[in-house]
Order: structure tokens, then sequence, then C-alpha cells
């Protein structure tokens, strides 16, 4: 028989991550304190990619489910311009 962790910290993990980003959100600092510290050109740059790929799933899933046969015979080129020009 396998033994399973079911400690406190794997159960409450959801639960400790949600009270922790509270404290460090009310208590410790404020978002705009957290976001005035940022440099704008390096924030976007940093981001570009991550916003670019979930674009991509976003619109694929859209494009999918509502227009399935147009968006497939669409040629990759094309359906991924649509995506950078979004």
């Amino acid at each position: 028989v396998a033994l399973q962790n079911k400690g406190i910290i794997p159960t409450k993990a959801e639960k400790m991550a949600s009270l922790c980003f509270d404290l460090m959100t009310t208590k410790l600092f404020s978002i705009h304190e957290i976001f005035s510290r940022l440099d704008p050109k390096r924030f976007a740059d940093v981001m570009d990619d991550v916003v670019l790929l979930m674009m991509d799933e976003i619109i694929n899933e859209v494009a999918e489910e509502y227009m399935p046969d147009t968006w497939n015979k669409i040629p990759k080129r094309v359906r991924d311009d649509i995506v950078v020009t979004a």
C-alpha cells in the first residue's frame, strides 16, 4: 500500500496562497507601489510574448468554436497575421 502525502500544506495550498497575497497587498505594500516600481518599457517587452501567446489561444479557441470550417481553411500564415494584428 502506497502512502500519499496529504499534509496540511498540499490540502490548504490555495487558501494559504490567497491569504498570503491578501496580506502582501493590503498590509505590506500596495498594488500602486508595486506597479510604480516597474519600468514600463521593460514590463511591456516582457509581457509582449505572453500576451501574444494568450491572444493566439483565445482567437484560435473562438474561431474553432464559431467558424471551424472557415478558420481551418485559412492558411496558417494568414491566421498568424490575424493574431499579431489583433
